[in-house]
């Protein structure tokens, strides 16, 4: 008798943190699969010992099989996570998570439905079960703009809990195969970014979606959250990039194309990609830069900035509503984010508005506070360092 197919698989990356495994799996545990057959695949690195994979062992799983695999010689983080994306031959979809992800009880029915639009589509790279709301491009916090659906796009590849579907990771293979060595020289990918180890499979997949022009899904209300544990990447742990989750199950989402008339793009830089209906300057010739970390595209005459620079100012808008780029396209006039003609040269002599930015970014109401806080951080490390 011909066994039921199994169509997503759910991979579970473990090294030598098996705490952080368990917290994962517990979450995965509490998920609702909707009744269907779902495999749940560990993915262990050599660290030397079985302490995780015999904890693999015990693993209740009614969801579909369960598969436990290991490595005889140490893969590294890169290599490893390659080779979980593999797993997309056997299944039309896989979800990745690394050990120190948490994910949302209704995590699954967000990726069924996106996973059934999104399918063989060729802009998109993958779909996030994550919601960014820190950039880490500019250190600064990141809030997407809502628009008509539950998703907007983002040309940056994802980590902390990740869907990749059999043609997408294809295709992603394919490019990686010609692609695979130093790549930090290249003009169009964040600084930040060329500066990431050798050892990271993500700077790849994000290089991949910026200079392959794909993008991935990303949720507004995010369906996993990173607790930044230390590990090969991370020498400190951070409550960083923890992020409110969903709790509800909600059962239609609602996505749209990339080509929507009314998506919501965001490039590698996580910069707007739009166009300013108001002044009269088409997608097509403006660049964003509210987080003041590019420089200007030749091939575009306009530059949306924080940087002040010396072309002529067209207009000058105020850090107000959120998120920052709708100051500018909905013209709330002001100073800190300027429109820019770069074919114009012009000496500017601009305000300092760094702390309004701070403020903004913040939210906080009194320095007196921050000054406060700065203290005591700094009598707790005076105190740790002649504790040692």
């Amino acid at each position: 008798m011909q066994t039921e197919r199994t169509a997503y698989a759910l991979i579970v990356v473990g090294y030598n943190r098996c705490d952080s495994l368990k917290r994962l799996v517990g979450s995965l545990q509490k998920a609702d699969y909707l009744g269907d057959r779902v495999d749940l695949i560990f993915s262990i690195d050599n660290a030397g010992t079985d302490t995780v994979e015999r904890y693999a062992k015990t693993v209740q799983w009614p969801h579909g099989q369960k598969i436990i695999r290991t490595f005889p010689q140490r893969q590294g983080l890169r290599a490893h996570i390659l080779q979980c994306g593999d797993y997309t031959e056997l299944y039309d979809a896989v979800a990745v998570f690394e050990d120190d992800i948490f994910a949302a009880p209704g995590f699954y029915n967000y990726m069924k439905q996106a996973v059934a639009f999104y399918h063989g589509d060729p802009a998109v790279g993958g779909i996030s079960l994550y919601s960014h709301r820190f950039c880490e491009n500019s250190q600064k916090p990141f809030t997407a703009q809502k628009g008509n659906y539950d998703n907007y796009f983002l040309q940056y590849a994802q980590s902390w809990g990740q869907v990749w579907m059999k043609d997408q990771w294809r295709a992603f293979r394919a490019w990686y195969r010609q692609n695979s060595g130093d790549i930090s020289a290249s003009p169009c990918l964040p600084a930040c970014l060329r500066q990431w180890p050798a050892t990271s499979w993500l700077k790849y997949h994000i290089a991949y979606c910026i200079l392959e022009h794909k993008y991935f899904v990303y949720p507004y209300d995010s369906l996993t959250t990173n607790f930044v544990e230390q590990g090969q990447h991370c020498k400190h742990p951070s409550t960083v990039y923890q992020v409110p989750m969903t709790y509800g199950l909600k059962k239609q989402y609602h996505f749209c194309r990339l080509d929507a008339d009314d998506s919501i793009c965001y490039d590698g830089f996580f910069e707007r990609e739009t166009g300013i209906p108001q002044q009269g300057i088409a997608k097509e010739d403006v660049v964003f830069d509210i987080n003041g970390v590019r420089t200007p595209d030749a091939r575009k005459r306009y530059f949306v900035s924080t940087q002040k620079l010396n072309y002529k100012i067209l207009q000058s808008y105020a850090f107000q509503l959120r998120p920052a780029e709708m100051n500018v396209l909905v013209g709330i006039p002001g100073e800190g984010i300027y429109l820019y003609d770069t074919q114009q040269p012009a000496h500017n002599a601009l305000r300092d508005t760094a702390l309004e930015r701070w403020y903004y970014d913040t939210r906080v109401e009194s320095l007196r506070y921050t000054g406060q806080m700065v203290l005591q951080m700094a009598k707790q490390r005076l105190r740790d360092k002649l504790a040692k």
